[in-house]
């Protein structure tokens, strides 16, 4: 059985004989050139889900949307001035070099994310708590009733008095 890949390769080659001649001479002449392109063509899926990842980062949302503010005043001034006065404006430089800033640092914040805390030790400890404190609670009870004292008192009878009382006095409640 032949991979997917070969078997699209070769419907192109039947497709596209010239194209895929050329092609193939491209590569036969710049070996490096297509291996970095193979490799690249590799790694696209994991580049493709990091892009995922880093777009959805609000730190590298904020600074691309100051950075594209930034850039947006400066192109507004640039329309505004002559190109004489627009080399000599001091705020146009600002605006320019607070995009820079504001890219440079969405870069810095896509390459290395903050990892998210996990929070399995917070629901270890809750799970702890809560468990100690039925122990505990258990424990408790468990002595009590050695000592001969009850905790709670058990009702005289099995009778709820709620149903009974919504019942006249020569109907017996219905047995479950």
């Amino acid at each position: 059985m032949q991979k997917t890949s070969t078997r699209i390769g070769l419907w192109f080659v039947r497709r596209h004989p010239r194209t895929a001649a050329r092609w193939g001479w491209k590569v036969v002449k710049h070996p490096r050139r297509t291996a970095m392109v193979a490799a690249a063509a590799r790694q696209a899926p994991y580049a493709a889900r990091r892009a995922r990842m880093v777009a959805q980062d609000p730190e590298v949302q904020e600074q691309l949307r100051v950075g594209r503010d930034a850039l947006v005043k400066a192109a507004q001034r640039l329309r505004d001035k002559e190109t004489r006065e627009a080399i000599a404006d001091e705020k146009l430089r600002d605006e320019l070099r607070r995009a820079a800033e504001a890219m440079a640092s969405g870069y810095a914040a896509a390459a290395h994310p903050k990892k998210r805390r996990g929070r399995f030790g917070r629901t270890v400890l809750a799970v702890g708590i809560i468990g100690a404190g039925a122990y505990a609670g258990y424990r408790a009870v468990c002595q009590m009733r050695e000592n001969g004292s009850v905790p709670f008192t058990a009702p005289a009878d099995d009778r709820d008095e709620t149903l009974a009382a919504s019942f006249p006095a020569s109907d017996p409640p219905p047995m479950p």
